[in-house]
């Protein structure tokens, strides 16, 4: 990944995708390009520099086998401060998986699983998962929010 100056310029919150899947995420861009500045990761590296510059907002996985990236994952799930890791949604789109399986989502620690093949229908199910979990950190946040002005 060649630095720019520009990535210290960016305007909006980010979406970044890992993405190793044979069908295109022109879908995904589509959908978050407008509220988001998209940028697509390679390496663990990659990640860990977005992180140091720019408020990370959105994180997609398109991948093929879990194995595989289990060092980007480990590190979202395992590294991040808990405050920073509950203001990511984590996405993870697999080729071998039940979309919307509550099973395999509570088990990456992700927010919205998606079948490879259902990508079409990916800007419902984004919806949806997002609304679900806005409403589960709704009071969360509100109390946090109080908790830190009080102290």
């Amino acid at each position: 990944m060649i630095e720019s100056y520009k990535d210290y310029l960016l305007e909006k919150p980010l979406c970044l995708i890992f993405w190793e899947l044979s069908n295109s995420y022109d879908t995904l861009k589509r959908i978050f390009s407008e509220s988001f500045e998209i940028r697509e990761i390679k390496s663990l590296k990659d990640l860990i520099y977005w992180f140091k510059i720019a408020e990370v907002k959105i994180i997609i996985l398109g991948i093929k086998e879990l194995e595989t990236q289990k060092e980007i994952i480990n590190y979202i799930n395992e590294k991040l401060p808990i405050e920073k890791r509950r203001k990511i949604f984590l996405i993870f789109i697999l080729p071998q998986t039940k979309t919307l399986d509550p099973k395999e989502t509570f088990k990456l620690s992700a927010n919205l699983v998606v079948a490879e093949e259902h990508l079409s229908e990916f800007e419902k199910l984004y919806q949806k998962a997002y609304q679900y979990w806005s409403i589960l950190y709704k009071d969360f946040d509100f109390v946090f929010e109080r908790l830190r002005e009080e102290f």
